[in-house]
């Protein structure tokens, strides 16, 4: 499914990633990262009318996101795109691609466990905190600095997590990113409010979680 509801206005996105401390007997510390890192978003709407609400969640279609979170809670949303959060804050514009190479001057690796990649093509900037993913992956990734893309040399993007798998000649995602999401709990809430029947006003809730395939 893509989708983005013009009433949901809150989403929180979080990064989970696990590692393993130890510290040393003289004060040095120690992280493993494992690589497992996934997305969670919580998203929420603002209070709105019954029209919207069934609109929105219960005949947008057989892919809206109610029928999946509350008839299909282990089958996954191949093309979830974030509503708020879902373009990039840059200017960037035409096709970005990772350069199949890696360099020492500057640093960057298409390999896996890389931050860096080198990418060609494209115009104009992206932002520290725009979303990307790379073709034929399912990882979605965020950017950690701006990058100024010129187009007609090797400009370098850093990136959070680290490639879970390595790339080459892929293109970059940058605008109506999709995620691949399951919901995180199998409970979720509706709060109905108002003063008479016909004036009620509805909100959803509801947290989802990234998965790799």
């Amino acid at each position: 499914m893509t989708a983005s509801y013009s009433s949901i206005k809150s989403v929180e996105l979080k990064n989970n990633t696990y590692n393993i401390k130890n510290k040393s007997i003289t004060g040095r510390t120690f992280v493993a990262d494992f690589g497992n890192s996934y997305w969670t978003m919580k998203i929420k709407t603002v209070p709105i009318t019954k029209t919207q609400f069934l609109g929105d969640f219960v005949t947008y279609g057989v892919d809206s996101l109610f029928y999946h979170t509350t008839t299909k809670l282990n089958r996954v949303i191949t093309s979830f795109i974030l509503p708020v959060w879902e373009n990039s804050n840059g200017t960037a514009s035409g096709t970005v691609t990772v350069v199949n190479a890696n360099s020492t001057t500057p640093a960057y690796n298409k390999d896996i466990g890389s931050n860096k990649v080198g990418v060609s093509g494209g115009s104009g900037t992206l932002k520290a905190g725009d979303l990307i993913k790379f073709s034929g992956h399912s990882k979605v990734y965020m950017l950690t600095a701006e990058v100024n893309l010129d187009g007609s040399s090797i400009d370098t993007i850093s990136f959070t997590p680290r490639l879970l798998t390595g790339v080459g000649s892929n293109t970059i995602t940058y605008n109506a990113v999709p995620f691949q999401v399951i919901p995180e709990g199998d409970v979720e809430s509706w709060k109905a409010s108002g003063s008479s029947q016909g004036n009620e006003l509805y909100q959803y809730e509801q947290t989802f979680r990234e998965v790799i395939r």
